[in-house]
């Protein structure tokens, strides 16, 4: 993610973010949020959620991150609502172009050996035209990872 829209997220939610400048030894928020522009509001709507749901003090990110196309958020003194609300964004995430945010022509699986969540658009952009003549087409199912 662009360090201008971390920063956005940073000033926002500071008590989520609370480790971002603290050494690798101590956390994995030292690198940031290691994920696309595009989910900066898929991101920013999950921290607006968890700070209306009853968070504690010692509840922080403990690391953001796109795994296997989806975003992946661990927190720290989390409670059930806010686990829900984590597994809810994952969930989005699939639906939602990692790097421009659009939800047209979004596709989830593999893209030059890595799993991607990217629509049509992006991809040609990122890849060239070629990737959409692979041999599986990520654009033409209608389910993530579908076989």
């Amino acid at each position: 993610m662009r360090k201008d829209l971390q920063d956005q997220l940073v000033r926002e939610f500071p008590q989520l973010f609370q480790d971002i400048n603290k050494p690798p030894t101590e956390t994995c928020m030292c690198w940031g949020c290691e994920c696309g522009d595009g989910w900066f509001w898929l991101l920013h709507d999950l921290c607006q959620n968890i700070m209306k749901a009853d968070p504690t003090e010692a509840t922080k990110f403990l690391q953001v991150k796109e795994k296997f196309g989806w975003l992946h958020v661990y927190i720290s003194d989390s409670n059930e609502a806010i686990d829900k609300l984590i597994f809810d964004a994952g969930s989005e995430s699939l639906h939602v172009c990692e790097f421009c945010g659009t939800r047209e022509q979004v596709g989830s699986g593999w893209v030059r050996s890595w799993i991607r969540t990217i629509c049509k658009p992006c991809a040609v952009k990122e890849y060239g035209e070629e990737v959409l003549l692979a041999e599986k087409n990520i654009w033409d199912t209608t389910e993530p990872f579908d076989e």
